[in-house]
């Protein structure tokens, strides 16, 4: 068995298959044999078979001594099976038959787009799933901005390293609870066979060797992939959009994780599997939240329901104050705390000219920067509220104002506070987004695929926002 992957031309504007060379001969499709074609279009396949009475010859043509025997099958049997858009075929060669089909991509690609197009025409709900998913807020988030456009959603996968994190997805978290398929454990030991099709696939790889932190802790490693937690995810990651077959992917991480190699072959094999690829930059200050996180995100539809420019728009209510979300802590509570290890620790950084410095925030603050994952240790460029009664003290916020600086809902906020510790609460919100910035990106997907799918009131083509990221294709 010989199997060629390649592609349906094009001769005087009619679809044409064209094979040459030593291959037809090794199947016994020699100069001068006959053959028969048999069209199966609903299984969108082509058979040449090898007989005597065939109504097809197989010709030739001289390359110096060489003669090459040559299959010219064009026009509307090729039309019939294979329409006028589809180009990628798969030849399998074998004795004295050839079958050509649609190439496994092209398969996949037709396969995810007409199940999306008739659960939207349906009513039905997408199937949305996760992985590295944590507590799920990225999750909850984009549920939330697909109902907001009317787009029903059930969570089919959520899966995660972490168990105290995936017992937030799947028992607490109103988005994710109850998901069809739930998976603990290492992502690159999962049998994606058993992995559910999906019509959402949201990712969040790990950044720990991406973001600036990280890199300036693991600086040992030469590249981000270098880095034997994380490193090897993406490998994990593309597996699972194989598996799951989706007709949109969701991926977010921190802004620096788009110039790394992981990040320009997902945007590179998405591209080669039929995906449009698009990439945003989400600011939490411009989508109403008071942390100002910045994120970098790829959005991926199917080329078939494809926008062609796709925008995330800005939040038109901007966040308050620090302090209108602010708890009571009585001034007596032990969390305010004289830290001068932290201000000894600033000043040994100015003393060397470093731009180390505490970050200290009272409640007339109306962004701060990002609160990340060990924020319960108190660190130095995390923020921490003065105290209003003692300049001297200080205290982090508590894991709800943590949430609330992420701008999450309170059912969302309850899921993950409720019945945890300070410290894991505090770090799944760390390793989370802001809820604001994807539940917008949720709602401009939903937007997207309803003009697509023939549902929406604007025309095919565009998505259309006054303010926000804009993304085009690369």
């Amino acid at each position: 068995m010989h199997i060629v992957h390649t592609k349906i031309g094009f001769n005087r504007g009619r679809r044409r298959l064209w094979q040459e060379g030593p291959r037809l001969a090794w199947a016994g499709f020699r100069p001068g044999a006959r053959f028969t074609i048999v069209s199966d279009p609903e299984r969108r396949r082509l058979v040449l078979r090898l007989s005597a009475s065939g109504e097809r010859i197989v010709s030739s043509r001289a390359r110096g001594a060489t003669v090459r025997p040559i299959v010219d099958v064009a026009g509307a049997i090729v039309e019939r099976v294979f329409g006028v858009s589809d180009d990628r075929v798969r030849c399998i060669f074998r004795a004295g038959e050839i079958e050509v089909a649609l190439a496994p991509i092209a398969v996949a690609r037709a396969s995810r787009e007409d199940r999306l197009r008739r659960k939207l025409a349906e009513g039905a709900p997408l199937a949305v799933g996760s992985v590295f998913t944590g507590g799920g807020v990225l999750d909850h988030a984009i549920h939330a901005g697909l109902a907001s456009e009317g787009i029903a959603t059930v969570s089919s996968l959520v899966a995660d390293i972490d168990a105290d994190g995936l017992e937030v997805a799947l028992f607490a978290n109103p988005a994710t609870r109850g998901a069809w398929v739930s998976v603990e454990g290492p992502i690159d030991e999962v049998d994606t066979a058993q992995l559910p099709m999906l019509d959402l696939l949201i990712a969040g790889i790990p950044c720990t060797a991406a973001s600036r932190q990280g890199r300036a802790k693991k600086q040992q490693f030469a590249m981000p992939e270098a880095d034997t937690e994380a490193g090897h995810l993406v490998v994990s990651y593309l597996a699972t959009v194989r598996a799951t077959n989706p007709a949109i992917a969701v991926l977010e991480n921190v802004v620096d994780y788009a110039g790394t190699a992981s990040a320009h072959i997902i945007r590179t094999q998405l591209a080669r599997w039929g995906y449009e690829v698009f990439q945003v930059q989400l600011a939490g200050g411009a989508h109403g939240a008071l942390e100002d996180r910045r994120r970098w995100s790829i959005v991926a539809f199917s080329q078939g329901i494809a926008p062609v420019a796709f925008q995330v728009v800005a939040a038109i209510n901007r966040a308050g104050t620090l302090g209108q979300i602010l708890e009571h802590v009585p001034a007596d509570h032990v969390s305010w705390r004289r830290r001068e290890y932290l201000e000894l620790h600033a000043a040994r950084h100015a003393a060397k000219g470093g731009g180390f410095k505490r970050n200290l925030v009272d409640g007339e603050a109306r962004a701060i920067t990002c609160i990340g994952r060990r924020y319960w240790k108190g660190r130095t460029t995390e923020p921490q509220l003065v105290a209003p009664h003692d300049p001297a003290l200080s205290r982090i916020l508590t894991p709800r104002e943590h949430a609330a600086v992420k701008s999450l809902p309170a059912d969302l906020t309850a899921a993950i506070v409720t019945g945890r510790s300070s410290t894991r609460a505090h770090e799944l919100l760390g390793q989370s987004v802001v809820w604001n910035c994807f539940r917008d990106l949720g709602r401009a997907v939903g937007r997207a695929v309803r003009i697509a799918a023939g549902t929406g009131a604007v025309a095919a083509g565009t998505v259309v926002a006054e303010l926000g990221q804009l993304a085009l294709a690369i």
